[in-house]
């Protein structure tokens, strides 16, 4: 018995048919678009990297360390979900943090919607 699962249809990210995207839209889906393939290759950078990059630049990111403010907060998440992150070892809690940024871009480009994004009617606010 086997645990392969296929791949899942992959779908580029678009806005929604019924609404034109604004300038802000397309800059925050820019910023997702950065956010998740960086989150791509905190999951197989490694291996890219041992493929195509010498190892004299994996001190570059050290050289030139740009980060964002970071904010204490405590959060409680179920327990699926933080086994899941903690197996990814040291640095899970980043990558959580890469990952609930790329949502909250990809909110703020309005590519995913919730439910406070839609009218009584459906119709796009």
């Amino acid at each position: 018995m086997s645990d392969y699962e296929p791949a899942p249809e992959v779908r580029p990210i678009r806005h929604a048919e019924d609404r034109k995207p604004t300038k802000n839209d397309l800059r925050y889906l820019q910023s997702a678009k950065d956010t998740l393939m960086r989150l791509h290759m905190t999951v197989y950078g490694e291996e890219i990297m041992s493929l195509h990059t010498p190892k004299e630049w994996e001190m570059l990111e050290e050289a030139f360390h740009c980060e964002p403010k970071k904010q204490r907060v405590t959060l409680l998440l179920d327990e699926p979900v933080a086994k899941f992150f903690r197996t990814k070892g040291r640095g899970y809690q980043a990558l959580i943090n890469q990952v609930l940024r790329t949502y909250a871009e990809l909110r703020l480009a309005r590519v995913l919607e919730g439910p406070e994004d839609r009218g009584p009617g459906g119709e796009a606010l």
